[in-house]
């Protein structure tokens, strides 16, 4: 009869030691959160890259037909909407936007500039989005969301 105790209280001391040893597993988790300051610095890196480069960087304005290293440059330099050489590519996708919302073209050159040479870490998003300063209207211009 006085044996009924121990059992409990193993059956206590058991559970007890089952649960410190779940809590101890889940808090030894590391849950990804990107670096604050890290992720500053590729923003920063993104825009001074796209507020940088000019035409003249990437396509050959003296060669006959204009090339360009990308494919959608290409298009854009034939069809006539890329003239000045020192229009940076910030400046090309405000200008494409203000001319008639060429959303899938600013998406395009975002995809062959940045995304397919990696110049984004593979586990970061970004977007772009224009915001017209007279009437506060904005736009994501990357990824395309339609609306």
């Amino acid at each position: 009869m006085n044996k009924k105790g121990y059992f409990f209280t193993l059956d206590a001391a058991i559970g007890t030691l089952i649960l410190i040893i779940g809590l101890l597993i889940i808090a030894g988790f590391y849950f990804y959160s990107p670096d604050k300051d890290r992720t500053e610095s590729i923003a920063n890196d993104l825009t001074g890259v796209l507020a940088n480069t000019k035409m003249k960087d990437i396509c050959d304005f003296n060669s006959d037909p204009k090339t360009c290293s990308y494919g959608e440059l290409d298009t854009l330099i034939v069809t006539g909407y890329i003239t000045n050489p020192d229009m940076s590519m910030l400046e090309l996708m405000g200008y494409l936007y203000d001319i008639g919302y060429m959303r899938k073209e600013i998406e395009l050159i975002i995809n062959q500039s940045i995304i397919d040479q990696e110049i984004l870490p593979i586990n970061y998003d970004m977007q772009v989005i224009i915001e017209d300063p007279s009437n506060a209207n904005t736009a994501q211009l990357y990824p395309l969301a339609e609306i």
